[in-house]
């Protein structure tokens, strides 16, 4: 088989971008086990940050904040899991629609930008 030794030839057919939605619950698992004490590390190999800082949860979707710029909820400690639940539940319920919405019209902003700045990039 060639290049055994590196797992084989595989395909490159590039992986499906995660939808929006999906990107805040993974998050979410990820804020889960950094307040369970656990490391979680970013695709730069560096730990990500606490949505949870200075009295302020700052939820994202992927590094797009879910509520937009400047916008956060007020927590008090001990209350982190209590509002990741409570997120999970909005999520489950259609309540963040709307932001989801906001958020992918920023992602779709961002990738049209890049494609007019150095030209072509693949689509989804």
């Amino acid at each position: 088989m060639l290049f055994a030794r590196f797992g084989g030839i595989q395909s490159a057919k590039r992986k499906k971008r995660s939808s929006t939605e999906i990107m805040v619950r993974a998050g979410i698992q990820k804020q889960l086990n950094i307040l369970n004490g656990n490391v979680e590390k970013g695709r730069n190999g560096k730990p990500i940050r606490s949505w949870f800082r200075d009295g302020i949860f700052i939820p994202y979707a992927g590094i797009y904040p879910l509520f937009g710029k400047d916008n956060g909820v007020s927590y008090l400690p001990g209350q982190e899991q209590e509002i990741l639940k409570e997120l999970i539940k909005y999520l489950d319920q259609g309540d963040l629609a709307k932001e989801i919405r906001a958020v992918e019209a920023r992602i779709t902003a961002a990738r049209e930008a890049r494609r007019k700045k150095i030209g072509f990039i693949a689509p989804d």
